[in-house]
């Protein structure tokens, strides 16, 4: 599958089987890491997505650069969520829902544009 569909239908994998399988299966498994986490499990959606944007597709620096950007990320919206409001605490999921969901957003829109398809 990492060489492309055609390759991997040359072989004998029905790779239009394994594509809507590993979707829905992510799909799933994100499901469960938001509903067990909260919101919170956006962090660990956006921040990888922006580590490849800042310091490229090497893993190696996307795996460790990922913990520590997460980690400021979070202690930032904890603080914000803390000190925006006087005599209340905001949730934090409710902090990296205003980061995550425009950010997703962003990307979609960028990844259409790239494909040639408008929404």
């Amino acid at each position: 599958m990492q060489f492309g569909s055609e390759a991997a239908r040359s072989l004998g994998v029905n790779s239009q089987f394994v594509t809507l399988a590993t979707l829905f299966v992510s799909s799933l498994l994100i499901a469960a890491v938001v509903s067990i986490s909260g919101v919170i499990g956006f962090i660990g959606l956006i921040i990888p997505h922006i580590v490849r944007l800042l310091w490229g597709n090497n893993n190696r620096h996307v795996f460790v650069f990922s913990i520590f950007l997460g980690a400021f990320f979070l202690l930032i919206a904890d603080t914000l969520a803390r000190t925006l409001v006087s005599n209340a605490e905001l949730p934090v999921g409710s902090i990296t829902a205003m980061a995550g969901a425009p950010y997703f957003i962003y990307l979609l829109l960028r990844k259409n544009k790239q494909n040639g398809v408008l929404i």
